[in-house]
């Protein structure tokens, strides 16, 4: 082993020499100034490089070696705790790793992925933003054919209510048992085949309240089986409004002729 060494007032200049490596060192110490120090570390299987500020209690290094090159720097200092960032090369990817005291962030990229780990994740891109509360703004499409939103799952073309009723969404159709609107307006309404139905003219203007007043203007056709009973009664309700209205105008048109009849004997007895 070989030492040479060189000290001065302000610091010492160190070269160690053995079999298997060699070490150079610069170290200068001063008053409060505390230990400022830099050193590489050469061997047949890495090389080494360090600095330190032990009054700032800062690090950083470099180690290379066949398979990777890993660069770090650390600061930890009084009550503040453990800061660190690290990246690490290899052959088989990048890793990078940020801590403070217990919370760790990093990035890991291979060929086949890359893979982001931390407590939040904030993007700030022009058509893409992702905040520290996890809201995403976007610009563009979204395309998914499964997965679930607002209390829907997305089934192919559709969505579907995870309630097990209520509201179901596909791509032409919207499938729903009660509506709520203060203001709905309808160019044409048209039922699900078997079912109880009314369907409005494709060329009426309708409005339809909010107490579920319709107000239109065209055709209406209503279908379905029980809607052709409720249809019968309705009808016959109606013939037998149409034959007591019949029976009421005979009442009226008979009590005109009483009254006329009454108005000329009166006629008479006052001209007498």
């Amino acid at each position: 082993m070989r030492l040479r060494e060189l000290r001065q007032q302000r610091g010492i200049c160190r070269v160690q020499i053995n079999a298997d490596s060699i070490t150079s060192e610069v170290t200068r110490a001063k008053d409060a100034e505390s230990t400022l120090s830099s050193s590489i570390t050469q061997t047949a299987t890495q090389i080494r490089a360090e600095v330190k500020d032990t009054k700032e209690g800062l690090q950083s290094s470099i180690t290379q070696n066949a398979n990777s090159i890993t660069a770090e720097v650390t600061r930890a200092k009084g009550a503040e705790g453990s800061l660190s960032s690290r990246i690490t090369v290899n052959e088989n990817g990048i890793s990078t790793k940020v801590t403070k005291g217990n919370v760790v962030s990093e990035i890991n990229q291979s060929a086949e992925a890359i893979v982001l780990s931390a407590g939040r994740l904030i993007v700030e891109s022009g058509n893409f933003q992702i905040d520290h509360a996890g809201n995403v703004s976007m610009t563009g499409k979204i395309n998914a054919t499964s997965g679930k939103i607002a209390g829907f799952t997305i089934e192919g073309n559709r969505l579907v209510n995870d309630s097990g009723g209520g509201t179901n969404i596909w791509h032409d159709l919207i499938e729903t048992t009660v509506v709520r609107t203060r203001d709905m307006r309808v160019g044409s309404v048209t039922p699900e085949e078997g079912s109880n139905s009314m369907t409005i003219g494709k060329n009426s203007s309708t409005d339809i309240d909010m107490w579920g007043r319709v107000y239109f203007n065209g055709s209406v056709t209503i279908s379905g089986n029980n809607m052709s009973s409720w249809m019968s009664t309705v009808e016959t309700k109606l013939s037998n409004i149409e034959t007591e209205i019949g029976s009421i105008r005979s009442s009226i048109s008979s009590l005109s002729s009483s009254i006329s009849s009454l108005n000329s004997r009166v006629s008479a007895l006052e001209s007498k």
